[in-house]
């Protein structure tokens, strides 16, 4: 007969066994712990010391082979214990970027595989942001992607994985890398908000208003749609926080430009730059590569000095001839009238004897008047040329400011002097029926003459020559009573 209950008995020893000896070790290596320290409590301090040493001396070998035996059935027990025991350890955990293997592609996703023995299940819209791709067109059987544990294993095998958290937070690095490093990189402007503007730089930041360069700074609209440089002025990866300026990657670029074009730019250079302000003594013009030089006054025009108002206007765009450089200080002298030939050179060609055009008096002398022609061109008409009756004095007949219409009668290019005549020219009738000192009537010809002469600029021209006139003619004015009369009326 066999003994069934004996049987039993063995069977079950059997079966856990294992279990019992490991709950009978971790019992061994707890038990010489606490008498130990009772131990020593109750004794003296002399008689606690040669029993230690004793003791660790004979049972040290013992100590460390139940303490090695401990640590590998310690381990062995937490496997066991593991959900997944007996077929892979875990090895998901959240926050983790994992490299996994493409193993399928589905309709709405793909299924990868991490190294295990199961295979995971990743959407479309945790590959990319994108909506108007299919799965084969971002993915393939067998590639290799970087992918984020958004959420880890549970006990069934199942985790959440991302393409595109483990790409932006790739790109997050990136971001910090170039916050530290203040690198410029370009961005897209996405959108104008109030405030500034919305830019891409592989993750969304934003560009206040304040940091625009002042180019665009009044009209953000136009940037969007545009790639500009910025530079990462803010980070903040726990709050998701990224500040951008494209005003100081700006002012990196033109001082880096700045640099370059000092090596480069030599007396006599010809730019294209724009009128960037005006002052009482000349204009300043940007030409570029974050270099902005002067033209004085009398490097405007060859024509007689006006106000800079009257010959350019900010925002112009002019070509200028580079005259001195100063790396050192960074000044840089300029020249808009000396990109022209000077009207002189062609002078026989551009006015042939005989031509009749129209000019502007611009100084009463006492045996005639200085006729403007044009930019840097003046002729003398004399005093007998202004009419085939006799003619006292200038002022008689012409005022500071008056457009006539004149004869050329002879071109001395060597001397630079033109000689004009008013003698049978039409288009002067208006001059010679005015008392003297009078601002040009209004005729109605329809002619650019009588619409120059109007009556609201000429009083004031008058009155700043008027001074100069009266000093010249000192002794006619004592020789004349009328004089007096005539002058009455213009004060």
């Amino acid at each position: 007969m066999v003994d069934m209950d004996k049987h039993v008995g063995t069977e079950t020893t059997g079966e856990t066994d294992g279990l019992f000896e490991v709950k009978n070790l971790l019992a061994a290596v707890e038990q010489p712990i606490v008498p130990a320290v009772d131990v020593a409590e109750e004794k003296t301090p002399e008689e606690a010391a040669a029993p230690e040493k004793v003791e660790t001396e004979t049972e040290q070998a013992e100590v460390t082979g139940d303490e090695t035996n401990t640590s590998e059935l310690e381990a062995a027990l937490v496997a066991d214990l593991s959900p997944k025991a007996g077929y892979a350890p875990r090895l998901l955990r959240r926050g983790d970027v994992i490299d996994v293997s493409v193993v399928k592609l589905e309709r709405d996703g793909v299924m990868v595989n991490a190294g295990g023995k199961g295979d995971y299940y990743i959407p479309l819209n945790r590959l990319t942001m994108r909506t108007d791709v299919a799965v084969g067109e971002i993915a393939h059987v067998g590639e290799t992607m970087k992918v984020a544990v958004v959420k880890e294993e549970d006990e069934q095998g199942t985790a959440v994985l991302s393409k595109l958290k483990a790409d932006q937070e790739e790109v997050w690095a990136d971001v910090e890398k170039y916050f530290e490093e203040q690198t410029i990189v370009t961005a897209k402007v996405t959108k104008a908000i109030k405030g500034g503007l919305l830019v891409d730089i592989g993750v969304p930041c934003f560009l206040p208003q304040s940091q625009v360069a002042s180019d665009y700074r009044n009209n953000l609209p136009s940037l969007v749609g545009q790639d500009i440089p910025v530079k990462v002025t803010e980070f903040d990866k726990r709050l998701r926080r990224i500040i951008a300026s494209h005003r100081a990657a700006m002012q990196v670029i033109r001082q880096k430009q700045k640099k370059e074009f000092f090596t480069k730019i030599q007396p006599g250079d010809i730019y294209e730059g724009t009128v960037n302000g005006i002052a009482e003594f000349g204009a300043f013009v940007d030409i570029g590569y974050g270099v902005e030089g002067l033209v004085h006054l009398s490097e405007l025009t060859y024509g007689r000095r006006r106000p800079v108002e009257e010959i350019v206007q900010k925002k112009d765009k002019v070509k200028v001839k580079v005259l001195k450089v100063d790396p050192e200080t960074g000044k840089v002298s300029l020249s808009i009238k000396q990109t022209k030939p000077h009207p002189w050179e062609t002078i026989e060609e551009d006015y042939p004897v005989g031509m009749i055009l129209e000019g502007a008096v611009i100084r009463i002398l006492t045996f005639g008047a200085i006729i403007e022609l044009s930019e840097g061109v003046t002729g003398l008409l004399h005093i007998s040329q202004i009419s085939n009756d006799k003619i006292r004095k200038v002022e008689d007949v012409l005022n500071v400011g008056d457009v006539v219409k004149v004869r050329v009668l002879e071109v001395l290019k060597e001397e630079r002097k033109v000689k004009l005549s008013m003698k049978g020219v039409e288009g002067n009738e208006g001059l010679f029926g005015r008392e003297p000192g009078q601002a040009t009537p209004l005729v109605k010809t329809g002619s650019d003459v009588d619409a120059t002469g109007s009556a609201v600029v000429e009083p004031e021209v008058v009155v700043t020559e008027a001074p100069a006139v009266e000093n010249v003619e000192t002794e006619v004015v004592e020789t004349k009573p009328v004089e007096p009369e005539v002058v009455e009326p213009e004060v």
